[in-house]
């Protein structure tokens, strides 16, 4: 360069030999992005491991790193630049193009990070997420973006800290943003790790009090850095379930509303005596899970005082014992769904409501069954829909009044419960059980053509599909289900029927008791607005399917 003239001349000029690099302040790797690899980088010169950065190796270093602007490179410049990597602000460090993406290929094998996915707390509880990582061998620093359902979950900054593998000779810089459920991490050292498997980033979640159930997938990106490339990476996220806690032994569970209508009330018992276990507002939406665990649980509905059942709905899971769930005063909105899973139910009737009662359960399966998918509203199978995605479509729910129709009953005991000939029975069963026992036979083949003969009604004269006669459609789902049964479906026997369990047999006919057995420790679900509502003194016309 010479002949310079500046401002035409206004001021002096020398002509020498210079480099031109187009570059952003703290971007040392040249890799078009703030991260925790410059910030390393940046710290290993401060320290004279390095004498600049490989990405320009014609420019003193100051230049790219000294972002403090004291003309030095210290560890005050690192973490400035890891800070800038998680959005905070550094006024001397300008944003990035919004196009400006990263453009450095990854090298090695893929390092697995994950984070656990069988993460479970209760209301108002903490949890620890960690982020873990296969093999550390040569890692110099890293970036993570965790997002998570900030309705469910809480998380501040101060609940964020370095894992087994990093709280040693590690810098961090965290930025999190709970209002949009999203946390910025960057995280560096100035010695590579020579190996090991274990935690780098520890992440305590806090669920709030009127969170009583739900799943947060907590997803997980970011970038891994040795000295001097950055290490491939394959992701596993994470998920965190939110459930009131059983124990191993029996639980008892009793949910309502207060007297005012104001608050959901659960209590660890079988009455609403006492105080409460959790309480939280009548208007939360959100979902309701129970985690039995295992031995004999039991879980009372009271709608008393009005629907404790939130518009997301209750999951019980019981775990591997007999467990039975109540529902007394009944009062459900209509337009929802009910998953029996793998489970069996029974619905106390007179002689009076027998009729409508079965009428409005077989009109609901019927809605569920949606051709035998199980994909519609109302009393559903997630289990049959399961089975139907796999092209075995040979189970569905099954309803019938327990009477032969000669004043017999199907069944003395259901589910290990004394049943009597006006309770409607559901099972989970293979198409074409007729009697609900648990397998197609002779018995069920009886059945169908009694029905086909007589033009008769009802799943028990098999109307195998719901869509009210008895034809052609039904044999075929019968045939099938015979041909691809595999065993029984039968009912695990519950040695001792409760205390509460005989109240609700003594109650009014206003009351309706549920009862689902789980012989797989499979999941019974009620979803808010089910199909119960005034299902006991409906006025609903009765059809032929409860003939």
């Amino acid at each position: 360069m010479h002949s310079v003239r500046i401002n035409e001349g206004a001021f002096e000029g020398v002509g020498d030999s210079a480099v031109h690099t187009v570059a952003f302040p703290g971007d040392v790797s040249g890799n078009r992005d703030y991260g925790g690899y410059d910030a390393a980088l940046t710290a290993r010169v401060s320290v004279g491991l390095e004498t600049g950065f490989s990405a320009y190796p014609l420019v003193d270093p100051r230049i790219i790193a000294d972002v403090s602007g004291d003309k030095e490179i210290t560890a005050y410049d690192a973490a400035l630049i890891a800070r800038k990597a998680v959005d905070l602000p550094v006024p001397l460090i300008r944003a990035l193009a919004l196009d400006n993406a990263p453009e450095t290929r990854s090298v090695g094998l893929d390092r697995i990070v994950s984070i656990p996915t069988d993460l479970q707390v209760s209301p108002g509880s903490s949890v620890n997420a960690t982020v873990n990582i296969d093999d550390a061998t040569g890692l110099l620093a890293c970036g993570f973006q965790v997002r998570y359902d900030t309705g469910m979950l809480d998380l501040s900054n101060a609940d964020v800290s370095l894992g087994n593998l990093t709280k040693g000779g590690w810098s961090m810089a965290v930025n999190a943003t709970d209002a949009s459920g999203l946390v910025r991490i960057s995280m560096f050292t100035i010695y590579s790790l020579t190996g090991g498997s274990g935690s780098l980033v520890n992440l305590t979640f806090h669920v709030p009090d009127d969170v009583w159930g739900g799943s947060s997938a907590i997803a997980l990106a970011g970038q891994l850095w040795a000295t001097s490339s950055k290490l491939a990476m394959t992701v596993v996220p994470g998920t965190v379930e939110v459930a009131i806690p059983g124990t191993t032994g029996d639980d008892t569970w009793y949910l309502r509303l207060d007297d005012e209508k104001k608050l959901a009330q659960l209590f660890n018992s079988d009455t609403p005596i006492g105080t409460p276990l959790h309480t939280r507002p009548s208007s939360c939406a959100g979902e309701i899970a129970f985690n039995g665990l295992s031995g004999d649980d039991e879980l009372t509905i009271d709608y008393t005082n009005g629907d404790p059942i939130p518009p997301d709905g209750i999951t019980c899971n019981g775990g591997s014992g007999n467990n039975l769930v109540f529902a007394t005063g009944l009062g459900m909105a209509p337009g929802g769904k009910l998953d029996l899973t793998d489970n069996d139910m029974i619905v106390p009737a007179t002689a009076a409501t027998r009729a409508a009662v079965y009428q409005s359960v077989f009109n609901w399966i019927k809605a569920a069954r949606a051709d035998g998918a199980w994909t519609g509203k109302g009393l559903t199978s997630s289990e049959a829909a399961k089975h139907a995605a796999e092209q075995k479509p040979y189970t569905g729910l099954a309803a019938i009044i327990n009477d032969k129709g000669d004043g017999s009953v199907f069944h003395a005991k259901f589910a290990s419960v004394d049943v009597g000939s006006n309770d409607v029975l559901v099972k989970y069963t293979y198409n074409g059980d007729a009697n609900v026992d648990g397998v197609v036979n002779a018995d069920d083949y009886f059945q169908i053509d009694q029905g086909y003969i007589s033009h008769k009604g009802g799943y028990h004269n098999g109307d195998f599909n719901y869509d009210g006669v008895v034809n052609a459609d039904d044999y075929f789902l019968i045939d099938s289900a015979f041909l691809g049964q595999t065993g029984p479906l039968a009912t695990k026997p519950r040695p001792v029927e409760t205390p509460a369990a005989e109240a609700a047999d003594e109650s009014d006919e206003d009351t309706l008791v549920l009862r689902a057995s789980q012989p797989n420790a499979g999941v019974f679900a009620t979803k808010a607005g089910d199909w119960l509502r005034d299902l006991l003194g409906s006025e609903e016309r009765v059809l032929s399917a409860a003939e």
